[in-house]
C-alpha cells in the first residue's frame, strides 16, 4: 500500500516536473521569438535610417549640383553668348571695311568656336541639372541642329533594323557623332559630311565620313582632347574607336556591342 502511494507521489512529481519543464521552454521559445521579432525590427530600422541618410545625402548632392549648373550657366552661357554677339558685329564691319579674306575666314572660325563652347556648356549644365542623357534616338535632331547652327553639309543613313541599346554603347555613339561634327565645324566648315549608323546582328557601328582639300587644318581633326575623351567613353562601353584622314578626306569609325 505504501509502494503505491509512493509511486503515485512519484508520478505526481514527474508529471508535474514534465509540465513545469514544458512551460518553461514555451517561456523561452517566447522570448526568443520576441527577440529575434525585436532583432528583425531593429535591423528593419537601421536599414531605414541608413536609406534616409543615403536620399539625404543624394539630394544635397543634387542640390549642389544646382547650384554649380546654375553658375556654369550664368558666367560661361552668358560669357560665350555675349562674345557671339561681339563677333557677329565684328563680322559686319569687316564686311563694312573691306577686311581681307583671312580675316574675316578667322572671325567666323572664333563664331563657330564659340558656337559650339556655347552648345557644350548647355550640355554641361544640363547633365549637373540632371537631365537625361541622350541616345541614338537623338541622332537626328543633333544632326538638324548642327545643319541649323553651324551651316554643315550632313546626311544621315541608317542601315539595319534600328533597336534600342544599353545606355553605355548608345551614349558612346551619340557624343562619337557630337564629336565628329564639333571638329568637321572647326576644321573643315565646307565639307559634305556622312553620318552612317549601321545596325548589324550582334554589334552597332557609326561612321563619320567627309570629304575636304588637304589643309594644315586637317592635322586638327581627332587630335583634341575631347577625342581622347570619347575614345575613353567607348571603351568603357566595350567598344572600339578608330579615326584618320583618308584618301578622300577624314572617317571615324566606332564599333559597340549591341
Amino acid at each position: 500500500m505504501i509502494d503505491q502511494k509512493s509511486r503515485a507521489e512519484r508520478g505526481s512529481i514527474l508529471l508535474l516536473t514534465v509540465l513545469l519543464l514544458t512551460v518553461l521552454l514555451g517561456v523561452v521559445a517566447q522570448f526568443l521569438r520576441r527577440s529575434r521579432d525585436s532583432q528583425d525590427q531593429t535591423e528593419l530600422l537601421m536599414a531605414e535610417l541608413e536609406d534616409a541618410r543615403d536620399e539625404q545625402a543624394r539630394t544635397a548632392a543634387i542640390a549642389e549640383r544646382g547650384r554649380i549648373a546654375g553658375e556654369l550657366h550664368d558666367v560661361l552661357a552668358h560669357s560665350l553668348s555675349g562674345a557671339a554677339i561681339q563677333l557677329q558685329g565684328a563680322r559686319k564691319l569687316a564686311d563694312r571695311e573691306h577686311a581681307t579674306p583671312r580675316l574675316s575666314a578667322a572671325i567666323d572660325r572664333a563664331s563657330e568656336l564659340v558656337k559650339a563652347g556655347l552648345a557644350n556648356a548647355r550640355q554641361a549644365v544640363g547633365t549637373l541639372r540632371g537631365d537625361p542623357l541622350p541616345t541614338l534616338a537623338q541622332l537626328a535632331t543633333l544632326i538638324d541642329s548642327y545643319k541649323a547652327d553651324m551651316n554643315l553639309d550632313v546626311t544621315l543613313r541608317i542601315e539595319g533594323e534600328s533597336r534600342t541599346l544599353p545606355a553605355d554603347p548608345s551614349l558612346a555613339l551619340y557624343r562619337g557623332a557630337e564629336e565628329a561634327l564639333t571638329n568637321v565645324a572647326r576644321y573643315a566648315p565646307s565639307a559634305c559630311t556622312t553620318v552612317t549608323l549601321r545596325y548589324e546582328r550582334d554589334r552597332t557601328t557609326l561612321s563619320v565620313d567627309n570629304g575636304f582639300s588637304a589643309t594644315p587644318a586637317r592635322e586638327g581633326m581627332g587630335g583634341s582632347r575631347g577625342h581622347a575623351g570619347l575614345r575613353e567613353r567607348v571603351e568603357r562601353a566595350d567598344g572600339t574607336l578608330s579615326a584618320g584622314a583618308t584618301d578622300e578626306g577624314w572617317r571615324m569609325d566606332i564599333e559597340v556591342p549591341g
